[in-house]
């Protein structure tokens, strides 16, 4: 019998049983509640981010000098396991600046209609978020309608544009293909990692670092 309990760090654990499987019950516990605590905090959420979820957040450096967003959220209306496991690999794990890309024109799949928008809320991101709206261009046929990943700046998948339609919210659209054919099975394995990244993130555990 192993009796699960917190404990004084705030993880999950159990007391009784063999070593490897109390690891084992402990984790998966850990896993299933910071799941269950992400969705209801994109529940709880409100107002203009009423109905969305966070599918990234995190720094983001601008290779033409616009500055880093020290804080950025990556939400949207729509969420799928595989769709956070692609933006976390595209806008971290391999991407070193946003770029202009390098194209004459822009794939229509990308830029036919928002994904969502890169949320900036702090006084130094809205100063990048200033500079960056003022080189950005408002036409879809020229390259600097988008800022992309850097390894995207020949075959653009994704990126981010003016926010023309949401003009209250301080950000940039996030434009996508919406091409979410990644792997299920081995996003679901990363699911509770994202999900926990997120959540200590937006509670600015990490940035406060």
């Amino acid at each position: 019998m192993c009796r699960v309990f917190q404990d004084v760090n705030g993880q999950m654990t159990c007391d009784e049983g063999d070593g490897t499987l109390r690891e084992s019950v402990a984790k998966n516990i850990s896993s299933w509640c910071a799941i269950i605590e992400y969705f209801d905090t994109m529940r709880l959420q409100r107002g203009e981010r009423s109905g969305e979820f966070v599918l990234w957040c995190g720094k983001l450096k601008t290779q033409q000098g616009f500055g880093t967003i020290q804080r950025a959220e990556l939400s949207s209306a729509l969420w799928t396991v595989t769709s956070m496991d692609y933006v976390f690999d595209q806008l971290e794990l391999n991407n070193h600046y946003l770029t202009y890309p390098t194209i004459d024109t822009l794939p229509p799949s990308v830029i036919e209609s928002p994904y969502g928008i890169l949320n900036m809320e702090s006084k130094e991101d809205i100063d990048v978020l200033q500079r960056i709206r003022y080189y950005l261009r408002p036409d879809p046929d020229t390259a600097r309608f988008l800022l992309v990943p850097s390894q995207m700046e020949y075959e653009p998948t994704l990126g981010f544009a003016l926010n023309q339609h949401l003009m209250e919210r301080k950000g940039l659209l996030f434009y996508w293909d919406g091409n979410d054919e990644g792997d299920f099975e081995y996003s679901l394995t990363r699911l509770a990692e994202n999900v926990k990244r997120i959540l200590q993130r937006i509670r600015n555990d990490e940035f406060e670092k």
